[in-house]
């Protein structure tokens, strides 16, 4: 009985490990880093440009908006674990949750079909760069 239990832990052991080489079970999904979360809701095509895009149809993209909002609560998410370049932490806590709660905001207002609440969250995610990129920004 020990050789069968032995022998069933050590197989679910190897197909663990090859699942995960293969990148279909995660033991811990990693955040993402601050330069990967700013790349995803940035670059064209990103996040951002993408709600921004949905938003301005007639009718607004309402699938759209709920699942990019909700990929950016996910990046801001990652984003209040990361450690910048520079400034405190406690700024970067205040400035970070700051992002996140517009972020959520964000999918809030799309779950809800809320233009001009999706709209205002957009606005306030856009003008938090300045302050979050004057303190915590590195060269």
């Amino acid at each position: 009985m020990k050789r069968f239990v032995s022998l069933s832990l050590l197989a679910l052991g190897l197909i663990a490990g090859v699942l995960a080489g293969f990148g279909i079970i995660h033991a811990a999904d990693k955040p993402k880093s601050i330069k990967e979360v700013m790349k995803l809701v940035h670059n064209e095509d990103g996040i951002r440009d993408t709600i921004s895009e949905s938003l301005a149809k007639k009718p607004a993209d309402w699938a759209t908006v709920s699942t990019k909002s909700k990929e950016w609560v996910d990046a801001a998410t990652d984003m209040t674990k990361g450690k910048p370049k520079k400034g405190s932490a406690e700024s970067w806590k205040k400035l970070s949750t700051k992002w996140l709660n517009d972020a959520k905001a964000l999918h809030t207002a799309s779950e809800k079909k809320d233009l001009k609440a999706a709209q205002t969250a957009l606005k306030s995610l856009g003008t938090s760069c300045k302050a979050c990129h004057t303190a915590h920004k590195g060269k």
